[in-house]
């Protein structure tokens, strides 16, 4: 599967873990930044993780902020056209439910 994934400066520890197991798992994974501990706007890097799921450059997307808020709001404002979703996630169990009862 190929993972398109992003962080804002908040993330970029979490998202270097979660790239190390997407990678593991045998999954094809493009960076879309953040790169650095250095403060960055989110929607800089939401809108070009979304762009390639619409386009289907990759899979699935996955974007890692401190709250989930900002960069959901912005990658939503390129997925709600082509009827896909943003969810923020901070459980499982959620995330299964939502695995389950979506497209």
């Amino acid at each position: 599967m190929k993972v398109a994934i992003g962080c804002d400066h908040g993330g970029l520890h979490l998202k270097a873990s979660v790239k190390e197991l997407l990678n593991a798992l045998g999954h094809e994974v493009e960076d879309f930044g953040c790169h650095t501990a250095d403060s960055c706007d989110y929607p800089d890097i939401a809108v070009p993780v979304a762009n390639a799921v619409v386009s289907g450059q990759a899979d699935r997307g996955i974007l890692i902020c401190g709250t989930g808020i900002g960069i959901g709001i912005a990658a939503n404002k390129i997925v709600i056209h082509h009827y896909l979703y943003i969810f923020v996630l901070h459980e499982e169990d959620t995330h299964e439910f939502l695995r389950k009862t979506r497209p």
